[in-house]
């Protein structure tokens, strides 16, 4: 990096109000500090109302609380408000980027005045988006070595504050109040010659990313993700088209080839995940401590089955409450979480065999345990559900 960038963060919160602590932590211990961080909270809409207390508001330099749900724009409206700096980085609340991402992004900047995000989408068939198939994503949840033109991104956007002028003078964001706004953004960016980019997210390199992946995909996902609402797919659609009517052109309009290589890696990718977690878990099932499964529901049962495969036995299933008089399932003691944490049976490695959504909330209580390990373990970059995948293709 050549030269000192000013950078403002603008945080969202939404309905994930126990990310933001981790999310303002990341930002503030970037390896290229922003000038300032900004909160702007949106209203759910719902029959309750998220609150934040005054010490941890204080934290940031200004704040603007919704009461009301104002939609995805308002977050860059409120940037266009109270941003002073050259650039603005907007991000999801979703999304808890590397400890270098902001230095990455400055970076290419300089090699490239672009809109710089932390998922990219490769556009396949426009007609169908958002379904999965339509679409090759590059960045965090493919991992690119080198810079990678996208036809628009998300989770975090790095634009020039006078960008915001441009993208928020439209008609386009009323018709579109809850999707849109990253599309339509790179949409008139394209207009003025301005291209969007993935910086690069190299294999093993999380502090680069945008989004560090075992967040994104447990956050990303969620219930309450924008992306989950089949209301609001009805209306990306409609989006997209009308973008294209207007004449945005497509990556593979101009190069095929490149949504076909982001393909190839995100199938090498997907290939070299499968084989980490295998070789993961082949050096727990060599190591002679007793292992222990979190959840003892269907994918407990896969775990069990998937041990025993491969010569070892689970020590107990642990459950958040026993019901009942339920002792023992499939021979294998099952015991609540409160008697493991008082038990001292020494070292132990708890495989986490439940519902994702759950996940981080266990994962604290059991951390009260410095001798347990915990499988997967957070610095690992791979999918939850991958892990699960792999198990049941090898069971079943």
């Amino acid at each position: 990096m050549k030269r000192e960038h000013s950078i403002d963060v603008i945080l969202t919160a939404y309905k994930r109000p126990e990310l933001l602590w981790e999310q303002l932590e990341a930002v503030k211990n970037q390896s290229v500090k922003p000038a300032n961080i900004f909160l702007y909270q949106d209203g759910t809409g719902l029959f309750y109302e998220i609150m934040f207390g005054g010490e941890f508001l204080r934290k940031f330099d200004k704040y603007c609380i919704s009461p009301s749900n104002c939609g995805v724009w308002q977050r860059f409206e409120y940037a266009r408000a109270v941003s002073v700096s050259e650039y603005v980085c907007v991000f999801d609340d979703d999304t808890i980027p590397g400890r270098k991402w902001l230095e990455n992004c400055c970076s290419c900047m300089e090699q490239e005045r672009a809109v710089y995000g932390t998922n990219g989408v490769l556009i396949k068939n426009f007609q169908r988006y958002p379904q999965a198939a339509s679409m090759v994503n590059v960045g965090w949840k493919n991992p690119n070595e080198s810079v990678t033109e996208v036809d628009f991104a998300g989770h975090s956007w790095f634009i020039e504050r006078a960008w915001l002028e441009d993208m928020l003078d439209t008609d386009f964001k009323d018709k579109y109040k809850y999707v849109g706004e990253d599309m339509y953004l790179s949409y008139i960016c394209q207009k003025n010659g301005i291209r969007t980019l993935i910086p690069p997210h190299p294999y093993g390199t999380p502090e680069l990313w945008g989004s560090q992946a075992q967040y994104g995909n447990q956050y990303g996902v969620g219930r309450v993700a924008v992306s989950a609402n089949s209301q609001n797919h009805t209306a990306m659609n409609q989006a997209i088209r009308e973008l294209r009517g207007r004449g945005w052109r497509f990556v593979a309009d101009i190069d095929k080839g490149q949504v076909e290589r982001a393909e190839r890696a995100y199938e090498a990718h997907d290939s070299q995940l499968r084989e980490r977690i295998t070789q993961d878990i082949t050096a727990i099932l060599s190591e002679n401590i007793p292992i222990y499964l979190y959840g003892a529901g269907l994918y407990g049962q896969y775990f069990l089955e998937y041990l025993r495969r491969r010569g070892r036995n689970a020590a107990a299933f642990v459950v958040t409450r026993t019901e009942g008089n339920l002792t023992e399932m499939q021979g294998v003691p099952v015991i609540s979480v409160e008697r493991l944490l008082q038990e001292k049976m020494g070292v132990g490695i708890i495989m986490l065999s439940l519902n994702e959504l759950y996940h981080q909330e266990i994962r604290k209580q059991l951390e009260r345990r410095s001798d347990f390990r915990i499988y997967p373990a957070v610095e690992r970059n791979y999918q939850y559900e991958e892990i699960v995948e792999l198990i049941k293709r090898e069971i079943m």
